[in-house]
């Protein structure tokens, strides 16, 4: 599979930083985009994003369909730290948490997308690709 290919009205917005943080990266440097408010994207502010996240995930166990057990949860709370590489769904939790659709390229012309649970339209939206789930870019439509 060419985890690279886009669709030809897609194109690379920002290149995220390499790390398990480029997820991260992706999804609020596409919240700039669209809210204002946001001046910088850093580590400060990713930082503060991976700690809501995995608080929205692990108090809405069920809703994320994440089950901790005694065999899984050291696995569970390294997703605390920084540079971790995150699980998708966080990606879920931030299109709840941010009422934003998050389509995300993997390869293929169509994506998988994570709609927020109150949103009821296609739109606000952030696109991001995946690269074999270890590193996230932010996308935009080609001009």
């Amino acid at each position: 599979m060419n985890y690279d290919f886009l669709p030809p009205d897609l194109t690379l917005d920002e290149i995220s930083p390499v790390s398990g943080d480029s997820l991260l990266f992706s999804l609020y440097k596409g919240l700039s985009n669209i809210k204002s408010g946001i001046d910088s994207v850093d580590y400060p502010q990713i930082s503060n994003l991976r700690d809501e996240l995995f608080n929205e995930i692990n108090k809405n166990r069920e809703k994320y369909n994440l089950i901790i057990n005694s065999t899984n949860q050291q696995k569970w709370l390294a997703h605390r730290n920084r540079h971790h590489p995150l699980p998708i769904n966080f990606i879920q939790a931030f299109a709840n948490k941010e009422d934003i659709n998050v389509e995300m390229y993997y390869g293929l012309e169509t994506p998988i997308i994570f709609q927020s649970e109150k949103l009821k339209t296609s739109e606000p939206k952030i696109i991001i690709q995946s690269l074999a789930n270890h590193h996230f870019n932010l996308l935009k439509y080609s001009d």
